[in-house]
C-alpha cells in the first residue's frame, strides 16, 4: 500500500479519535495489558511489524504476536505499557514511535484485556531483540493482510466443549499468524 506517512497518520487518527484510553487499574480482572500495533514503511510500502515469540516464554511459545504485555505498577497508562514492552522486547525507543490512537480493548481467554495501541515506527530501525522473549521479527505488507484470499476463519477449541471462531492467515514467510493477533491486525488495517 503506497501512501505518505502523513496520510496514514491522518486516516488512522481520524478513525481512532473517539476511542478513549481505559484507566489503568491493575487490581481488576481481566488483567490490563497492551500491545503496540506498529506500522512501518519499507521499500515504499506499509507493513505491520510482528514478533515471533521464543519457545522459552511461559505462554504462546513460538507464536506470532505484536510487541506488548501486561501492565506494570510503574506504567502511568496502557500506552506507556505498549511502549515499554516494545522497548524491552525489540529495543525500539519511545522517541522512534508515533502513537496514532487506540483500538477497542479485546478480552482474551487467558484473562487479560488487551488495548491495541496503533503507531508508526521509524524505519529502518536498529533492533535489539530480547533473546529470552523474541526469536525474530516479521514484516507483513498491509496489502497482503488486506487480501481476502490470505485469511480464513476456523473453530478454536480452548476448553473441552468450548470453542469460538478465530482468524487464521495463510503462512507468510513460513510463519502462521492467527487468533487475537490476526484480529487486531484486521481491526487496524480496516481503516486504510
Amino acid at each position: 500500500m503506497k501512501m505518505e506517512a502523513t496520510e496514514l497518520q491522518q486516516k488512522m487518527r481520524h478513525a481512532l479519535q473517539g476511542n478513549p484510553i481505559p484507566s489503568l487499574n491493575q487490581s481488576i480482572k481481566p488483567q490490563p495489558a497492551a500491545v503496540l500495533v506498529p506500522f512501518v514503511k519499507k521499500d515504499d510500502e506499509w507493513h505491520l511489524l510482528f514478533t515471533k515469540r521464543t519457545n522459552g516464554v511461559a505462554k504462546h511459545q513460538g507464536e506470532i504476536s505484536f510487541p506488548g504485555g501486561a501492565a506494570e505498577k510503574d506504567d502511568h497508562n496502557l500506552i506507556e505499557t505498549a511502549i515499554r514492552e516494545t522497548r524491552e522486547e525489540i529495543g525500539v525507543p519511545g522517541s522512534q514511535i508515533t502513537i496514532l490512537g487506540v483500538l477497542e480493548p479485546v478480552p482474551t481467554i487467558s484473562n487479560y484485556c488487551v488495548l491495541p495501541v496503533v503507531s508508526i515506527v521509524e524505519w529502518p530501525q536498529r533492533l535489539v531483540l530480547n533473546q529470552t522473549e523474541v526469536e525474530d521479527i516479521l514484516l507483513v505488507p498491509v496489502d497482503w493482510l488486506k487480501d481476502k484470499n490470505n485469511w480464513y476463519e476456523d473453530d478454536f477449541f480452548y476448553e473441552p466443549g468450548k470453542h469460538k471462531k478465530v482468524i487464521h492467515y495463510r503462512n507468510f514467510e513460513g510463519e502462521h499468524l492467527w487468533g487475537i493477533t490476526a484480529l487486531l491486525a484486521q481491526n487496524a488495517i480496516r481503516y486504510l
